[in-house]
């Protein structure tokens, strides 16, 4: 359950997105579907903002352009 907090973080060489990204920034929200499999315990998910859009999930674009950042492609 201690790691729920990090549910959506994705490392890039051991790097996490928000470090790629720099205009990224993370935060938390309530997550009732944590709630109810954390049997029903107050649960906050981690997020990503990025200009201004709160992201539950991070988006396969944000995936890519880190990817691009990290490989020097794009």
């Amino acid at each position: 359950m201690d790691q729920i907090k990090q549910s959506n973080g994705i490392l890039f060489n051991g790097k996490p997105i928000e470090a790629i990204l720099p205009e990224a920034k993370v935060a938390e929200n309530h997550c009732q579907s944590c709630c109810e499999f954390t049997g029903n315990a107050e649960t906050f998910c981690r997020t990503l903002e990025v200009d201004g859009i709160v992201h539950e999930a991070i988006p396969a674009a944000l995936i890519r352009q880190a990817t691009c950042e990290v490989a020097q492609c794009c």
